[in-house]
């Protein structure tokens, strides 16, 4: 894989993330996982961010990609297990600040973790990152783009 070299595109969004992010319809889940998330065991498509930690995907897809304004919850986390171990949330809170910031006023919501596979399976495709920090796998929920502009996009007559 080449880098990007397309103007306003971060680039980190490689031509696989576009291609599956471009292929998501709105009310798609798009995961965003740490490096230890079975990504392959849901059957989904799974593309690899082999450089980057979740906060820095998470803001890298959310440039490209609106929240769903009409789901239950724009987006959702991994939380621990009742009775779990404490575990440095760290990284899940500067990602979970990403996600924030990408949604406004829409909630999100945490998922225990067992039951969050459940809900993963649902989704459209994994984004997984290389960061190995515990609890920080995330999904966004895709809104609807709505052009910039009633201009014909094709300078059409």
């Amino acid at each position: 894989m080449g880098p990007i070299v397309l103007h306003g595109i971060n680039p980190l969004l490689h031509g696989d993330v576009l291609r599956l992010l471009d292929g998501a319809g709105h009310g798609n889940g798009i995961i965003v996982a740490d490096g230890n998330f079975p990504a392959r065991a849901l059957g989904l498509p799974v593309v690899v961010m082999s450089t980057t930690d979740v906060a820095a995907a998470i803001r890298a897809t959310a440039s490209v990609t609106p929240p769903d304004g009409h789901a239950e919850y724009a987006y959702r986390w991994m939380s621990p297990d009742p009775g779990a171990p404490a575990f440095d949330d760290t990284r899940q809170n500067e990602a979970l600040a990403e996600l924030r910031a990408w949604a406004g006023t829409m909630p999100g919501a945490p998922v225990a973790r067992s039951a969050f596979y459940d809900v993963a399976r649902s989704c459209a495709l994994v984004i997984q990152t290389i960061d190995h920090s515990p609890y920080c796998d995330f999904i966004l929920v895709k809104g609807v783009v709505v052009p910039a502009s009633a201009q014909p996009v094709c300078g059409g007559d």
